[in-house]
């Protein structure tokens, strides 16, 4: 049977909050969120995880770091977090905290996109458009785009119009067609 071992990083971080409980006592915890949700995050809460990322991703309560950020953000959407898993997306398609892997992007963004997140909608569609990291497929782009539009949130709306004003009739009618199957049945982007 395999054992399971833990990250090197989550050994130091366990490590160093037992320090940090030991020097403030666990009531003085509370003062400090990162503190305590850094703790959490690294008993594999999914919602700490998240939390501790975003505070890495803006500079919030720790110095900032996308590398942190990335791992943190990967801890969680490899629980299913679909806001992690956008997150995560644009940190690989942007290249911030490691290389850029718009494959990766692709990925972590179709995870969230099935999960119903708009945005990873959009940004999925968008590499199918220009066929980053994908391969290029109007008609795929087309449907993910009219799809994160149902939402009407104004970003997806926007890259709609956009993207119908670079392609043919034709492309917009079958991209329509394979947003209503995918509405009928499972999504599968």
């Amino acid at each position: 049977m395999l054992r399971e071992t833990k990250p090197a990083w989550r050994i130091f971080t366990s490590a160093l909050m037992g320090l940090v409980l030991l020097s403030c006592g666990e009531g003085r915890l509370q003062e400090h969120p990162f503190l305590e949700h850094e703790m959490r995050a690294s008993k594999g809460d999914p919602e700490a995880q998240q939390y501790v990322a975003e505070a890495y991703l803006a500079g919030r309560g720790a110095s900032q770091s996308f590398t942190k950020a990335r791992e943190w953000y990967k801890a969680c959407a490899d629980q299913g977090v679909g806001g992690c898993q956008f997150h995560l997306g644009r940190l690989h398609e942007e290249g911030l905290g490691g290389p850029i892997s718009l494959q990766q992007a692709g990925r972590y963004y179709r995870a969230a996109a099935l999960g119903g997140d708009t945005p990873a909608t959009v940004r999925l569609g968008e590499l199918y458009w220009r066929g980053d990291g994908v391969p290029k497929d109007l008609v795929r782009a087309c449907a993910l785009l009219l799809t994160a539009a149902l939402s009407e949130d104004k970003g997806a709306m926007e890259a709609l119009t956009a993207f119908q004003g670079e392609v043919d009739p034709s492309i917009m009618e079958r991209g329509a067609l394979l947003a209503q199957r995918w509405q009928r049945t499972t999504m599968q982007f």
